[in-house]
């Protein structure tokens, strides 16, 4: 088994772990100690190489590397033997597997790039404070007409 194909079973078990501990953390009512646990998982993997990630999201180096600029994934600089090399952060790529997959499971195979920012782009709305106060405050009633009025 080449060093590539050991990495991406490993890194697929560590995203297989936290996706697990995500299912249980949406599910129970104290998700403090699971959170705890995803925080550790990642906290303690390595920095992943740009082939491995490739191989586990199924995609070609060459996204990786776009994914990578535009900010999807996050590079992290590690020193191989006496060099720099670029890694990935493994959160980021627990973050993007995940959504990849139900963006596949979905039927968006084709385009994928785009579909997953406006996916992220849309995550980071549904998690936001303000999102969930302007919400909140729709629901009282607490909403200022700004339709023009017809004179």
């Amino acid at each position: 088994m080449s060093v590539v194909a050991r990495d991406i079973t490993r890194f697929a078990q560590l995203v297989d772990n936290v996706t697990r501990l995500q299912d249980v953390e949406r599910g129970i009512a104290s998700k403090s100690d699971v959170a705890i646990v995803k925080e550790r998982l990642l906290e303690n993997a390595p920095a992943v190489r740009i082939s491995v990630a490739a191989g586990l999201l199924e995609v070609g180096e060459p996204t990786i590397r776009a994914w990578m600029k535009e900010g999807v994934l996050r590079p992290v600089a590690v020193s191989v033997r006496g060099r720099e090399r670029t890694r990935i952060d493994p959160r980021s790529l627990v973050e993007i597997f995940e959504a990849v997959a139900k963006l596949r499971a979905a039927g968006r195979d084709r385009n994928l790039r785009e579909a997953l920012l406006y996916w992220l782009a849309d995550e980071r709305d549904l998690n936001s404070d303000s999102f969930h106060q302007s919400l909140d405050e729709m629901r009282q009633g607490q909403v200022v007409d700004i339709t023009p009025q017809d004179d």
